[in-house]
């Protein structure tokens, strides 16, 4: 986990001059075969949504007035990396759908500034 946040911290260095914030993730089944719940709980933000298939959904929501806009950083069981898109002002909220086929394997919610 300490190389995941250490690489992810690099990153966002390389995309925003600062260093962005990644927060646990967790997935629930729906009883749906080969669909789930996914969230990403953060203090900047709200991400929630569905994956059926490898085909992922949902929306990411900008809940501070703090400059920062959040998205979800999605890793691939094939390898692949993805992303929402980012969101802001506060209040502002944009749902999503990403196909990469491999469904994923993590998910953070990290920020960038506005």
């Amino acid at each position: 986990m300490k190389r995941v946040l250490a690489a992810l911290a690099v990153t966002g260095m390389a995309l925003s001059g600062t260093a962005l914030t990644a927060t646990a993730a967790s997935a629930q089944g729906t009883g749906a075969a080969g669909c789930w719940n996914w969230t990403a709980p953060s203090s900047i933000g709200q991400a929630n949504g569905t994956v059926c298939d490898g085909h992922v959904s949902g929306y990411v929501k900008d809940t501070k007035a703090d400059g920062k806009c959040p998205f979800v950083r999605f890793e691939f069981n094939n390898g692949g990396v993805e992303d929402s898109p980012w969101v802001g002002p506060k209040g502002a909220q944009k749902s999503f759908s990403l196909n990469n086929g491999s469904g994923p394997k993590k998910w953070y919610m990290m920020h960038v500034p506005c």
